[in-house]
């Protein structure tokens, strides 16, 4: 079976599986035809929305049918391992649809059913694994062929030979591998690389732009009323009197990207790079239960930049008119996945259409892309549609029984000339013969009318696409992106290199307007002379990384003709493959020094290496934490999700012994782990480098007791068993332990944790005999004895 063959059984298999997981829950195709128009990511949209709003599950199910059939459909097209992924992800999330259908009698049996489309877990998001907890070894029969219409052995023969098919038609090894390039189909690469350099298209120049704002950094946002959060929230983003980078760190879900959407709205009247605040697709802008959304940001001159989202007399919600300021017009501020997945998934001949919103006319606020205004008209064009089946179901109120299907204009006239109006034969003899028809229904039929006529003129626009939706417009955009485009090739070219090592890589280049009007090619020459796209030969990782770098480079260029100094990445690290992540944020920080750095994310290890990182950079950051969400009052703020001297400070003012002497064991856990590597302290190896305070303590404390901080460690040890005994387990007698005793040991290790971690910088001391222990910015300093 060749490769073409084999993708068509792929294609049958997959198609049935899940066209039977749809039927055996009594839904049918007609629930699902209004859906198929929709785009994959407006799908995912309606579905997040669904689930938030707690909509009935038959609905549910018919989204995530609907999306199963379009990744299928995409990884047909496509055949690479990211799409087959996804198709995998799409089954598993409609097979969870499928069995809450049945009520909780059938999770395990979901459960197994999933373990067998998900083989390798540490390839998917955390709610996955965590779902994929706890299978059982043995389903129930029954359950399995109510879930999918075929018992447990042939559903599990059936996802074997999709495994073995998917695995077959894809290159199993994400590396390149030099010597089968020339079996990728890279001669087409070549040829448009040839194409572009015998192009005598002539680049213009980036026009001259207000450079007034390009120093200009946050020191406070404020949001009201906006998405998630009720209430007011207002966050500082100053370090000792001055704007500073600072990390942005909670769970999923409890309100990160509500701080981050209100800085962009303040600063830029956009959301996710769109202006339209009023999808019906999307999440609400303005919080649901308040009349006014507001979001306030104070910048480094003073000036304080405040605009409002309220709804209008005709319902819409539209934001307050207050002008945006120079240093926020060339490029958008927030850098998130969705943006990374945009590039990704745009087709090389529009993509270049992805940085319309960069560089807009030097006399305009800000630009727009193409493919915003098609989203807003597919989404005009979908309320369209819900009004005017509403139309059509108002009228047949008037009119029961008929046949005539009133969503087609055709049919609409005839039910008109065959039902509403008099005969003809009467008609001619009355001057109005519309007089003789209720005015409610002449109403109705007069919105209808005027909807069905908007809708054909969204379908108008939409059939023609993004090259002529505004031709001339976009010809002038593509004129002044293009040379920034051209520009970063040699930029992305040298930190991909530092990124990721790839020697083989020669060069990636970037070439605008070659294979098309508006495209985008990106081509990776290798070091034996051969070309290819990317998407032939990278892995997702460093595909992904392509993406980012693209984003990343355009803001720089952006900086360099009078954008802020400002970049916010919205949790987009957290996609970026772990093996590059840290090495990624290292170009960052070096990259983009002196500029104002806000980042977000969720993941605890990868808060401790960041800040690990900035401390070793000698960059100060300031952390935040959303600590919890909820409905009525939205989101809570505090310093630090790690903030244990806080804690500590707090159990010693109230007088809670067990939780200052809990406190101050976590607090010397975490100085021991810090200074452990940075003073080379001897630590015995453990399996999984799992450490405990005893690992640690015992190596760093040696090492101190040497220098300066003699004496205070030496008070440690004398009390440091409190923390077992009280702190940490439970005895009926710790109560006796003296507070005065509790109380010692906390303020002796809130001493050794000011003189070890530098109030400054935020870095903690290191070094070696005979040099003194020193921070980055060398203020905090600790001599040997």
């Amino acid at each position: 079976m060749d490769t073409r063959q084999s993708i068509d059984a792929l294609n049958d298999l997959l198609s049935s599986l899940i066209l039977d997981l749809y039927l055996t829950s009594g839904r049918g195709q007609a629930n699902v035809n209004r859906l198929r128009h929709r785009s994959i990511e407006d799908l995912f949209t309606i579905k997040n929305a669904k689930i938030r709003d707690c909509s009935p599950e038959p609905e549910i199910m018919d989204v995530a049918y609907v999306i199963a059939q379009k990744e299928i459909k995409r990884f047909v097209s496509m055949q690479g391992k990211r799409e087959l992924r996804r198709v995998l992800t799409a089954i598993f999330w409609l097979i969870r649809s499928r069995s809450k259908l049945e009520a909780s009698s059938s999770l395990p049996e979901a459960k197994w059913l999933c373990s067998t489309v998900i083989v390798d877990k540490t390839k998917h998001p955390e709610s996955i694994r965590k779902f994929l907890s706890n299978v059982p070894a043995r389903p129930k029969n029954e359950k399995v062929i109510l879930l999918t219409g075929r018992n447990a052995s042939e559903w599990s023969s059936r996802m074997d030979e999709i495994h073995e098919i998917g695995n077959r038609v894809i290159d199993p090894d994400v590396s390149l591998k030099m010597q089968d390039l020339e079996t990728q189909n890279s001669d087409i690469a070549s040829k448009v690389s040839r194409l572009a350099s015998s192009s005598e298209m002539t680049i213009g120049q980036i026009p001259a732009y207000d450079r007034r704002d390009q120093s200009l950094k946050l020191s406070k946002v404020y949001v009201c009323g906006f998405r998630g959060s009720p209430n007011s929230v207002a966050l500082s983003f100053e370090k000792n009197g001055k704007p500073t980078s600072v990390m942005i760190w909670g769970d999923n879900g409890v309100g990160k990207s509500t701080l981050i959407d209100g800085i962009e709205f303040a600063l830029q009247s956009r959301v996710d790079r769109s202006a339209d605040f009023n999808s019906g697709l999307r999440p609400k802008i303005r919080n649901v239960n308040v009349n006014e959304a507001k979001a306030e940001v104070t910048l480094s001159d003073g000036n304080t930049l405040t605009r409002s989202l309220a709804q209008s007399s005709d319902g819409r919600d539209k934001p307050s008119n207050e002008p945006i300021r120079p240093g926020f017009r060339l490029a958008p501020l927030v850098i998130r996945r969705a943006d990374i997945l945009r590039f990704l998934d745009t087709d090389t001949l529009s993509r270049g259409t992805v940085f319309f919103d960069y560089f807009p006319d030097p006399g305009e606020a800000m630009g727009r892309r193409p493919d915003e205004e098609l989203q807003m008209l597919e989404e005009e064009r979908f309320g369209l549609r819900v009004s005017r089946d509403d139309l059509v179901s108002r009228i047949g109120e008037f009119y029961p029984g008929h046949d005539f299907r009133l969503q087609d204009s055709q049919q609409l006239d005839r039910f008109i000339d065959e039902v509403i109006l008099p005969p003809k034969r009467l008609r001619r003899s009355m001057d109005d013969p519309w007089k003789t028809v209720d005015t409610r229904v002449v109403s109705l039929i007069a919105s209808l009318r005027a909807t069905q006529e908007r809708l054909r003129q969204t379908k108008k626009i939409l059939d023609k696409g993004v090259e002529n939706l505004n031709p001339i417009a976009y010809r002038s955009q593509l004129s002044r992106i293009s040379p920034a485009l051209s520009e970063i090739s040699s930029d992305l070219t040298t930190s991909f290199l530092r990124i990721t090592g790839a020697s083989h890589v020669a060069s990636i280049k970037t070439m605008v307007a070659v294979s098309g009007p508006v495209s985008l090619d990106v081509v990776v020459d290798f070091d034996n002379g051969s070309s290819a796209f990317p998407q032939q030969v990278f892995s997702e990782a460093y595909k992904d990384l392509v993406a980012l770098l693209f984003f990343l480079a355009m803001t720089k260029k952006a900086a360099d003709h009078g954008q802020a100094k400002i970049l916010v990445l919205d949790d987009v690290l957290q996609s970026v493959d772990s093996t590059i992540r840290l090495e990624v944020m290292d170009y960052v920080i070096d990259e983009f020094k002196g500029w104002q750095l806000v980042v977000t994310g969720h993941d605890r290890a990868w808060q401790r290496q960041l800040r690990s990182l900035f401390q070793y950079k000698g960059v100060p950051v300031l952390e935040k934490s959303i600590t919890q969400w909820n409905f009525a009052d939205g989101i809570v703020v505090g310093d630090s999700t790690w903030d244990i001297l806080t804690t500590l400070k707090d159990a010693i003012t109230r007088g809670d012994s067990q939780a200052s002497a809990s406190a101050a064991g976590i607090m010397l856990e975490q100085i021991s782990d810090e200074l452990s590597w940075r003073l080379g302290a001897s630590v015995t190896r453990r399996r999984n480098d799992s450490y405990t305070l005893s690992d640690t303590w015992s190596g760093v404390s040696s090492k101190l007791k040497k220098s300066q901080l003699f004496n205070v460690c030496v008070r440690i040890e004398k009390r440091i068993i409190i923390r077992n005994l009280l702190g940490a387990h439970y005895n009926s007698w710790s109560e006796s332990i003296s507070w005065l005793d509790v109380q010692s040991l906390a303020f002796d290790v809130i001493e050794l944790h000011s003189r070890v971690k530098c109030q400054v910088c935020g870095s903690w001391i290191s070094g070696s005999r005979p040099s003194p222990l020193l921070c980055s910015c060398t203020k905090l300093c600790v001599n040997w004895t």
